[in-house]
């Protein structure tokens, strides 16, 4: 929290957050929730690029929502029409009039630059970094990638047989997931920059969410319980490799730092 870099992403997770709270809340009773969502939205949109997607996300919270009450597609693209209309306005607003045709704080040069590979790189490490502390073995991250997405997939489908409600939603966490941190890849960020996980504190709450609903889901579920239980244990230890990895490859550092320092003392 004190990483003076994030606070642009604390702010937008905040805001962005009120702005689903207070849209969930508009939907009961059509009120002055749904301005209170609709000015959050727009803090979000002051406070960092990444509630650029945003609008897609309310979009999909509101398919969630006409699943459970029946609506057409239509109907779903209507309720967040609002969301849509509010960017369009701000960014115009913003690229003409206040920033001068200048798109964002990055290298524009790198907007839309797409390069296929790139993009499908970043996207698939930045949606694991939601799930996985960051570690300094490459090996490491890949095999706890590998082990988590399998287990996860053995869930969904599980989800799909026995619950389809909990399959659909299960699924539109996981695209909001991506959505969230979407914007970032747009621009051109490289997801192994060390600065880099301020990208993802919006993202990693649905995330989190997605997490904690297989954890309760399965539950009730002995066989697949002890397959989790099983698979949290090599990933905590994994986990716990990686961090002591970290803490050596810190030490050898300081130390190469301290002879260094020693030798620019003795040629002194």
């Amino acid at each position: 929290l004190c990483y003076i870099l994030a606070r642009c992403s604390l702010l937008v997770t905040l805001f962005s957050l009120l702005s689903i709270l207070f849209f969930l809340k508009s939907q009961q009773k059509w009120n002055i929730y749904l301005l209170l969502s609709l000015f959050s939205f727009l803090l979000a949109l002051f406070s960092y690029e990444i509630s650029w997607a945003f609008p897609f996300i309310i979009w999909c919270i509101s398919i969630w929502i006409g699943i459970k009450k029946k609506w057409s597609f239509k109907k779903s693209l209507v309720v967040s029409l609002p969301y849509f209309i509010i960017f369009a306005v701000w960014f115009i607003v913003k690229i003409i009039c206040i920033d001068k045709f200048v798109i964002t704080d990055y290298k524009d040069d790198n907007l839309f630059n797409i390069d296929l590979i790139v993009i499908g790189k970043n996207i698939v490490v930045m949606f694991l970094r939601n799930l996985i502390p960051p570690v300094q073995n490459t090996t490491l991250f890949i095999t706890v990638s590998v082990a988590l997405v399998a287990v996860c997939s053995i869930v969904v489908f599980y989800f799909y047989k026995k619950n389809r409600n909990i399959f659909y939603f299960s699924i539109i966490l996981i695209v909001i997931t991506l959505l969230s941190f979407s914007p970032a890849i747009v621009f051109g960020i490289d997801s192994h920059d060390s600065e880099s996980e301020r990208f993802i504190y919006f993202s990693s709450v649905f995330a989190l969410v997605l997490l904690a609903l297989l954890t309760v889901v399965i539950s009730n579920n002995i066989k697949i319980l002890n397959v989790i239980g099983l698979t949290n244990l090599i990933y905590l230890s994994c986990n716990y490799c990686g961090l002591k990895t970290l803490d050596i490859t810190e030490l050898t550092n300081l130390k190469e730092l301290d002879c260094a320092q020693n030798l620019l003392t003795d040629l002194d």
